[in-house]
């Protein structure tokens, strides 16, 4: 699995794109950083769920890294916008479940090396966890801070940044410049 940087990354990356006045000021940009953060890493926090419990199905890389899962996350954001009577409630909602989807998309071009191999980007309609052929992403190896600190997690986050910040200051800077991926306003 990638490191955080590198979901909070895709996923702020894919927000500017989808709303690119976000890019326009400091203050939006930071907004835009902080919902890419939060929305781009959140499959992750099965790791909490897993902790207390050892059911299969509870476990990291299992339910949140499903495209099924993906979609009751944008269906819950769609639900508390419009509670919230917010304007553009639907449109936040799939520019959201898009950036959550940025998560399945970088863990499943992973490399993973623990079992069951890949993400069930299915369940629960299927449990067959699925991986890409091409790895194009290290995972990161978990233990003591000698590993956690360690060489190959070095070349993985390094990695990430020659991919994916190249990726964002483009994104960045063609949102300075133009109009929303999604249909006007």
């Amino acid at each position: 699995m990638p490191t955080p940087f590198a979901h909070g990354l895709a996923g702020y990356t894919v927000l500017i794109l989808a709303e690119p006045q976000l890019a326009t000021d400091f203050r939006g940009n930071l907004k835009a950083m902080g919902a890419g953060f939060f929305f781009g890493s959140l499959a992750d926090a099965d790791f909490l769920v897993a902790y207390y419990s050892s059911h299969p199905v509870l476990q990291h890389h299992y339910f949140s890294h499903s495209i099924p899962f993906a979609l009751l996350i944008g269906a819950t954001a769609y639900v508390v916008l419009r509670a919230l009577k917010k304007s553009q409630a639907l449109r936040t909602a799939i520019v959201l479940t898009a950036v959550y989807g940025t998560h399945l998309l970088l863990d499943y071009f992973t490399h993973d090396g623990s079992r069951p191999i890949g993400i069930p980007l299915f369940w629960p309609l299927t449990h067959k966890h699925l991986i890409a052929p091409v790895e194009i992403f290290s995972s990161i190896h978990r233990g003591g801070m000698e590993t956690l600190f360690g060489a190959h997690n070095f070349e993985a986050l390094l990695r990430e940044a020659l991919i994916l910040v190249p990726l964002a200051f483009a994104a960045y800077l063609k949102s300075r410049r133009s109009k929303s991926f999604l249909v006007p306003k």
